[in-house]
């Protein structure tokens, strides 16, 4: 039985995979239930014995816990930024094209793609490739998602407030340097980063992306409804990506219970607007992440993955 240790289990989504891997019967889950030295002791112990390691930590600890993987055996999922464009790091979005998920089977080191990056790369790389958005357009994305989105800190403030309440909305990354933009660059083909502007609103879960792009940056001809087919036809296949029409309804909402796939939108008239739907704990972080160790370990890339999977 093939054996699997999430180091960081404490965070929103460690705690989401940590449940996900629970439930398998032909995965053993590895524990350390030790405290102190013993826990750290034992942790190197379970990094370089397990067949795949699940980084669910914090930025900062990332690479010295990769260091602490000697067994070159291990196969290891960093599901933070820290090689979100590493040259010997694989990208781990079996969606970004067709030969992705081979790749993924094959490779040692994989990253764990970003909640918000998902949503801009699923909805804009094809339409790069294909000619249809110049790569060289300035590219502005609008973000927003729950607060779990922000990690443990963020989810105390929200459910645990100390003194005044935390606000309805804000904004945040106001540096326009978050840690998500190399990634939306390298794997959508955009030749400069785009501008990216997240916000977080009063809810634990769920993210939405937006992409207005301008009909100077479009190839000529194209429209809202020839781009929904194009993406469409490029998603047929996917289980997890699936292409919507808006309906009746003038908006696109996020529901309170979200499903495990990331659903496209692509709206507009003269201009066009993109709008990727997710779970940020789901597709977004653990529901990747349980794909990626599907592939690791020769599994159902699905298996353990519901419709309803939140």
């Amino acid at each position: 039985m093939k054996s699997v240790y999430i180091a960081g289990q404490s965070g929103a989504s460690g705690l989401v995979l940590h449940e996900l891997v629970r439930q398998r019967e032909d995965i053993r889950l590895l524990s350390r239930e030790m405290q102190g030295r013993e826990s750290l002791d034992r942790e190197t112990e379970l990094l370089n014995t397990a067949d795949v390691v699940i980084l669910c930590l914090p930025l900062g600890v990332v690479h010295k816990t990769v260091e602490r993987i000697t067994n070159l055996d291990v196969r290891v999922i960093d599901n933070s930024t820290a090689h979100s464009v590493a040259e010997d790091w694989v990208y781990g979005l079996p969606e970004l094209n067709t030969a992705q998920r081979d790749t993924i089977r094959q490779a040692r080191r994989v990253s764990g793609p970003g909640c918000f990056a998902t949503g801009v790369i699923l909805t804009l790389r094809p339409l790069v490739e294909w000619g249809i958005v110049d790569s060289s357009a300035p590219v502005c994305v609008q973000g927003i998602g729950g607060y779990s989105s922000g990690g443990k800190r963020m989810i105390e403030w929200y459910e645990q407030p100390q003194g005044s309440p935390a606000p309805v909305v804000q904004v945040f990354g106001l540096n326009l340097d978050h840690a998500q933009v190399p990634e939306m660059q390298h794997h959508t083909g955009l030749q400069r980063p785009p501008l990216f502007v997240p916000w977080v609103g009063q809810f634990r879960q769920g993210t939405l992306v937006s992409i207005p792009l301008h009909r100077d940056w479009l190839k000529a001809g194209i429209s809202p409804s020839s781009v929904r087919e194009s993406l469409r036809d490029r998603y047929a296949q996917e289980r997890l990506v699936c292409v919507r029409t808006r309906g009746l309804m003038s908006s696109i909402s996020l529901p309170q219970a979200m499903g495990c796939e990331v659903e496209l939108f692509v709206e507009g008239k003269d201009h066009l607007l993109l709008v990727a739907r997710l779970d940020n704990l789901g597709k977004g972080s653990a529901v990747a992440a349980l794909q990626n160790m599907n592939l690791l370990l020769g599994c159902d890339e699905f298996a353990g993955i519901s419709a309803d999977q939140r």
